[in-house]
């Protein structure tokens, strides 16, 4: 196994996404994306313009990344990455996160696999990690109600599990208990996976969409019930980020972070001030600008370009984090003051809604539903506001599934806690609820993390 270096994502300001491949890895015409100096201490970032000196966290704004790193340089520097290696994702108008296209790695998954989402050629759920059937080696992976998808580092897709509603988009509506690959040789930088949908992202930051679309989830300006192939998502769009959830979804677009969303509107999920359903992408009400954001089942959540949290949609179990109980159609700010680096909002399937988010000194909050322990502050009660999660650990990833949640620490390990009956907290147990983190086992390096209903998906460094 290669060794494998945790590092830091570095933000340079004053450059902008390329849409396509090729050319400098920075737009702005004063500064190149070139390959970095030898890594820097972990909890710190290197400014705009500079090779390593100094900094903090807050500095970068707090992002966390495995793997090799870009930084921007002078125009004259020797540019030894593409655009697409080196421009992955924006953090806002401006602002360009330079982070390669993650290293390659095998995928392993634990939990629930009634439908054959662990990937493994069997129904047989696991309480521990298990590698996924087909030696692929895999750059980004999504896990939804009962499917599971990921782009192999030539940027083809695959997915498996359930496939009643074509969210597998292999052209068919039959379960694979093994990776299928998708119709149409899209090539993708990133995927998600919602109950019956899922959607992607392909190199030029174009979104497809596939699976059900009754409620419009597929922004495709139609209400088909099935597709089960992918369909180009409506406007023409370059987004940086795009997110599936129960039925709905939503994204960022890349040329000035501001957020989407399309499908169910019950509850105000889409973030429109309604509640009606819309088939094609609409902006999220507010003049907000997001870097991060995620759909859960019927509640959506987003990170601005400042570190401030907002929710919308479903409230009724405190998953808006707002202090109160109700449901809002329109973003409202989580409770708190904190500033965050990556947000997750679970529940994919119905049930209890929690969210989670990482803050920029890699500390933990979960709010929302807490039944199952799935908050991890050693409760099992519904949090109105955001409280931390147990421990003094500092995370780089976080994932919120149905009624658990998984994360990585910034040395590789991974913890999961909440609902375990199926196994999914991959700690060699299946007890139903535990209120605390707990070691996945095995003792791999995870790079990234993904939690579906019931099921979870982690990359482990080839």
């Amino acid at each position: 196994m290669r060794s494998r270096t945790v590092l830091l994502l570095a933000l340079c300001a004053g450059a902008t996404l390329l849409a396509e491949a090729g050319g400098d890895g920075c737009a702005s015409p004063s500064q190149e994306c070139s390959a970095g100096p030898p890594p820097p201490p972990l909890g710190a970032c290197i400014p705009d313009g500079e090779t390593w000196g100094g900094g903090s966290v807050t500095d970068c704004c707090g992002g966390f990344a495995f793997g090799a790193y870009c930084v921007c340089l002078p125009v004259g520097a020797t540019a030894q990455q593409s655009a697409i290696e080196c421009c992955t994702r924006t953090t806002g108008p401006g602002n360009l996160v330079c982070s390669p296209t993650p290293p390659a790695a095998s995928m392993y998954c634990f939990g629930n696999n009634g439908f054959g989402q662990l990937g493994v050629g069997d129904t047989t759920d696991r309480n521990t990690p298990v590698a996924v059937s087909g030696d692929f080696i895999f750059s980004h992976i999504a896990a939804g109600r009962a499917h599971s998808c990921g782009i192999l580092s030539n940027g083809s897709a695959l997915c498996w599990g359930l496939g009643t509603t074509g969210q597998l988009g292999n052209g068919g509506s039959s379960s694979r208990l093994n990776p299928s690959a998708l119709s149409g040789g899209h090539h993708f930088s990133y995927i998600s996976a919602g109950f019956g949908h899922s959607c992607g992202l392909l190199l030029n930051g174009s979104a497809l969409c596939w699976g059900v679309g009754s409620s419009g989830q597929r922004g495709d300006g139609a209400s088909t019930a099935i597709v089960n192939t992918a369909v180009a998502v409506s406007g023409g769009h370059t987004f940086s980020r795009i997110t599936a959830g129960g039925s709905h979804t939503c994204g960022i677009l890349a040329s000035n972070g501001s957020a989407l969303c399309w499908g169910e509107g019950s509850y105000g999920a889409t973030g429109l001030g309604d509640s009606t359903n819309t088939n094609a992408p609409t902006a999220v009400s507010g003049d907000f600008t997001f870097s991060e954001i995620a759909a859960g089942r019927r509640h959506s959540c987003g990170v601005l370009v400042n570190g401030s949290a907002l929710c919308w949609g479903l409230g009724f179990g405190g998953q808006l984090g707002d202090g109160m109980n109700i449901t809002s159609a329109v973003p409202v700010a989580v409770s708190g003051g904190h500033t965050f680096s990556k947000i997750s909002a679970g529940s994919i399937s119905d049930g209890s809604a929690h969210s989670c988010g990482i803050l920029v000194n890699g500390s933990a909050l979960c709010w929302g539903q807490g039944t199952y322990g799935q908050l991890g502050n050693a409760a099992n009660a519904v949090a109105l506001v955001p409280e931390a999660v147990f421990g003094d650990h500092a995370f780089a990833q976080i994932a919120c599934g149905a009624t658990h949640t998984c994360g990585i620490l910034v040395n590789g390990s991974a913890l999961c806690w909440g609902d375990g009956a199926y196994g999914m907290r991959g700690s060699g147990e299946s007890s139903s609820r535990v209120n605390t983190p707990v070691a996945v086992v095995g003792g791999f390096a995870y790079q990234s993390i993904a939690a579906g209903s019931a099921h979870t998906c982690a990359l482990v460094a080839s």
